[in-house]
């Protein structure tokens, strides 16, 4: 039997059905028929054989009595004398002679008679009998071929069908379910590409800035922290970064400070508007007071920054303290708390306007723990810009896949390169040396890194703007075409099915998604909705049954793929009826028109 491996119930069932109907047909309906005549031909050589042996019987008898009638001569003159001797004188021996001879005569003959008549009877039973054996048995037999040409015609068509299926499930296997060439793969990865174009340039520039800027604060964090037992410059052993520890400290802490007032004069806003809604309100106090706090010491969570978290923690206390006595005496107005909040605010900055870059003469500065802190920061500080940078959201759904693989791709790359960097520092800390020549090496994977990133993601977003492109004048070219577009005028769905002013239907759809168009074909556009489907999170209302035939690579039954015809690209997920039960102009056949005139 032929062996597939396409995994669906729908291949299965029918190949279960097929099974079951050759299995009925030979055992269930075929198979009873057979051995009803094979019984009844074995119960007709029975009654043959009975005949046969009661005929072989009554032959043997008729041959008896025809020899009992030939010896019967003799016997009766043996007979005659012996009554002569003893009857003679009474009556006479001829007359005695005669009449004994007739009575036997007739006594054998009335015999043979009878087992002639019964010899005849069983010949003519017994021809029957073999008559009507023979048959049986030519209808057992004939009976047995047609069966099995039958079966042999349902087996070869059965083993077409198997063999037809295996053809199926691999060009299944082989071309529709492999994604088409416009889609990244994770093993695309592995292999280098070149690829030039204004667009690659825009993406070398801004991952360079990007890069660098990671590169800058990481080492302007990383020389803080190192002791000022070594004063070796980055500059001496590294000509990318002639800065000064102590330049590079300052300025490091000069953005922080920068950063942190920012952030502080912003979370003391929002925490006086909080109380001015709701002025003498210890409970909203409380609450809003809570989430300052927590805002707070998020923004000063920062190591330069450890000496204002101390005064920070004490100055918030105070000024709780402040506004509960307030709200006690029910006296806090808008003014009394912008008054507080404006006097806390110039504490602060202060406190920050106090605080100096601090190389300590010790060498214990980094400690492991300070390092995980730093590159599990530095980990999502770089993932948050990479987001940043990239576009958020392409509306073809294949490109968007695309590039969220190549970023996710880029991200566990340079989390590997943070991981290694950090051993190598854990493995000499406080030494100047090692962390210049981990750096360098960090910096050159990097490069690496966003160089890949950058081939890959420069075709997927020179594609989406040609697609964008070409999205705006399909809408000329609709427009263009329009009068000869077909509208149902019997349109039997009319609140499910509209057509618009460019006279082309509007489908109510469960799902839709913008396909890429660069092989355009159907199988192709049909692969990458399926993978949408797949991948969807919205709940589109589908049972568990529909929602594992999805899974399987089945849309739900029911349901057709719709070419909208509105949209280039456009692939819905619509009834069957609608789409069957509506004339309307296909969308396939115009985006095959328009592709071509572009091309």
């Amino acid at each position: 039997m032929a062996e597939w491996k396409t995994d669906t119930e729908e291949v299965k069932k029918i190949v279960k059905a097929c099974r079951d109907f050759k299995k009925s047909l030979q055992e269930e309906k075929c198979g009873g028929f057979i051995k009803d005549l094979d019984r009844y031909a074995q119960e007709i050589q029975i009654e043959r054989r009975k005949i046969e042996m009661q005929l072989q019987g009554a032959r043997e008898e008729l041959r008896r009595a025809k020899k009992e009638r030939r010896g019967f001569w003799g016997f009766v003159a043996e007979i005659g004398r012996e009554i002569a001797n003893a009857v003679s004188v009474v009556i006479p021996p001829a007359k005695l002679c005669a009449e004994a001879c007739d009575k036997g005569l007739k006594l054998m003959d009335g015999n043979i008679e009878k087992w002639e008549w019964n010899v005849d009877l069983l010949e003519r039973a017994f021809e029957i009998y073999s008559n009507q054996a023979r048959a049986i048995r030519d209808l057992v037999e004939g009976s047995w071929e047609g069966v099995k040409s039958r079966l042999g015609f349902y087996t070869d068509r059965h083993q077409e069908f198997i063999k037809r299926s295996g053809q199926a499930s691999a060009a299944i296997d082989e071309k529709y379910d492999i994604a088409p060439p416009e889609s990244l793969k994770e093993r695309d990865f592995e292999i280098p590409t070149i690829f030039n174009s204004a667009n690659k340039k825009v993406c070398d520039e801004r991952l360079k800035d990007l890069r660098e800027d990671f590169s800058f604060s990481l080492y302007a964090e990383l020389k803080d922290k190192i002791s000022a037992s070594s004063h070796k410059d980055r500059a001496t052993t590294s000509k990318e970064h002639g800065l000064d520890l102590m330049s590079v400290g300052i300025e490091s802490l000069t953005l922080a400070k920068k950063h942190c007032a920012k952030n502080i004069k912003e979370a003391l806003n929002d925490f006086t508007e909080k109380v001015k809604k709701s002025p003498n309100d210890l409970n909203a106090l409380n609450e809003a007071f809570d989430r300052l706090k927590t805002e707070l010491e998020r923004v000063a969570d920062d190591e330069q920054l450890k000496g204002l978290r101390e005064n920070l923690s004490a100055s918030l206390h105070a000024l709780y303290a402040e506004l509960k006595d307030k709200i006690h005496q029910n006296a806090l107005s808008g003014d009394e708390l912008d008054r507080m909040i404006a006097s806390k605010e110039r504490e602060i900055e202060k406190d920050l306007e106090d605080l100096t870059p601090s190389f300590k003469d010790q060498t214990s500065a980094l400690s492991n723990d300070d390092l995980e802190r730093m590159a599990s920061s530095k980990e999502r500080e770089f993932e948050k810009n990479l987001e940043d940078l990239m576009p958020s959201d392409l509306s073809v759904h294949a490109y968007n896949e695309s590039l969220t693989l190549a970023k996710k791709h880029c991200i566990k790359n340079c989390k590997k390169a943070l991981e290694n960097f950090m051993e190598k520092i854990k493995e000499s800390p406080n030494d100047l040396n090692a962390l210049n020549e981990a750096f360098d090496q960090l910096e050159t994977e990097l490069e690496g890194f966003t160089e890949n990133l950058s081939q890959k993601i420069a075709p997927i977003l020179e594609r989406y703007e040609n697609y964008k492109q070409r999205a705006l004048d399909y809408g000329e070219f609709l427009e263009s075409k329009k009068e000869g577009f077909i509208a149902d005028e019997k349109n039997p769905y009319p609140e499910e099915v509209k057509f618009n002013e460019l006279r082309l239907a509007e489908f109510d759809s469960v799902f839709s998604v913008i396909v890429p168009l660069e092989n355009l074909s159907k199988t192709a556009c049909a692969h990458h909705a399926l993978k949408a489907l797949q991948t969807t999170d919205k709940d589109l209302g589908f049972d568990a049954i529909e929602l594992e035939q999805i899974a399987k690579g089945f849309i739900p039954r029911g349901y057709l793929w719709h070419f909208d015809a509105n949209i280039l690209g456009n692939v819905a997920l619509v009834r069957e009826e609608l789409l069957l039960g509506v004339k309307h102009t296909k969308g396939y056949s115009l985006w095959k028109q328009f592709l071509q005139t572009q091309n």
